[in-house]
């Protein structure tokens, strides 16, 4: 998910010769190290930002800033990532197209903070950024420019599809409004496995799995456990454990229909990557648009301010669930 979160600044670099600057670089290596320890990962930050805000083009100063988001986003550390970038879209005063990539940057982090609706209003301000940009560009008759912001602006809107529609996507949706159920003693295993799967460890992590299907059955965490359970097993390129627990997860979610509709697109983003899953996915994903469409309903029964942002969300949420179908199907159909 970084890499994608990240994904168009290699547009920011196209639309600008940066010169290297040495210093920079390599403290952004240093930040990014995991060997780098903490006292001194704290020193070369502040040594870092401060030599950022001593450049004289802020657009230079946005770019590093947005690179050093990136290498801390890597440390898994996205609070931090978040804060550096709102402090690269700061130094940006004008509506181009280098506020629009870190606005698009910025809501794909907040994707990964699980605040679904920032991350949608990110999105949206970026498109109509890049469009003032490109508008601006044509009345400049910069014809180079303005197909270049057409391409980006393009690619920008596939990233946030490959983003949300993933399996990481979709579990990044649950629980966007509501507090985690895990007790204590679940969510150490649970930090344990992931440990575990960063250390290329399958064996250890298979035998958690079991554990947690096995600890947590009688409890009101079992559905969030078997969507944990699920997303390792993903990871650990196990598609038919993953489609197990989601099915599991979805049995117990049946009340819950917000998390109901999250496991629903985790779902069908798994099914899509099995040979004989097309039809699963798209009943998947029909069923989590269902879900949706009838979240959004209920949400116009009580005017307050989260369901207003939920109703933002979900809307959103539908339009890429539109998109993601029409393209995959068609898709399907032409390898057909």
């Amino acid at each position: 998910m970084i890499e994608l979160s990240f994904a168009p600044l290699g547009w920011y670099e196209r639309l600008n010769q940066l010169q290297p600057n040495p210093f920079l670089d390599t403290a952004i290596k240093m930040i990014a190290d995991p060997q780098t320890d903490k006292q001194q990962w704290e020193t070369t930050l502040r040594l870092f930002q401060a030599a950022c805000q001593a450049l004289d083009k802020p657009i230079v100063e946005a770019y590093y800033l947005t690179k050093a988001s990136q290498a801390v986003a890597g440390r898994d550390d996205w609070l931090k990532a978040a804060e550096l970038v709102d402090k690269g879209l700061k130094t940006l005063k004008e509506k181009h197209e280098h506020l629009a990539i870190l606005e698009w940057i910025g809501g794909a982090i907040d994707w990964n903070l699980r605040n679904g609706y920032a991350g949608c209003k990110h999105w949206q301000q970026a498109e109509e950024t890049m469009e003032a940009a490109e508008k601006n560009a044509m009345r400049s008759q910069q014809e180079d420019r303005v197909m270049m912001i057409r391409e980006c602006l393009k690619d920008m809107k596939r990233w946030i599809i490959e983003i949300t529609a993933s399996v990481e996507g979709g579990y990044l949706l649950i629980n966007q409004y509501q507090k985690s159920r895990l007790t204590h003693n679940t969510s150490d295993l649970i930090q344990l496995m992931k440990k575990v799967l960063k250390s290329d460890q399958s064996k250890k992590a298979y035998q958690i799995i079991e554990l947690l299907k096995m600890s947590s059955f009688v409890l009101g965490e079992y559905p969030e456990v078997m969507v944990e359970c699920a997303l390792a097993a993903y990871r650990l390129g196990d598609l038919e454990e993953t489609i197990l627990c989601l099915r599991m997860a979805k049995a117990k979610y049946a009340v819950n229909r917000e998390n109901l509709a999250a496991t629903l697109w985790m779902l069908g983003s798994v099914f899509w990557q099995m040979e004989s899953g097309t039809k699963n996915a798209v009943e998947s994903w029909t069923s989590c648009q269902e879900q949706l469409t009838n979240l959004v309903s209920d949400l116009d029964r009580v005017n307050s301010k989260q369901n207003r942002e939920k109703k933002i969300l979900y809307e959103y949420l539908l339009v890429i669930l539109k998109l993601v179908t029409e393209t995959r199907v068609e898709a399907y159909g032409k390898k057909v």
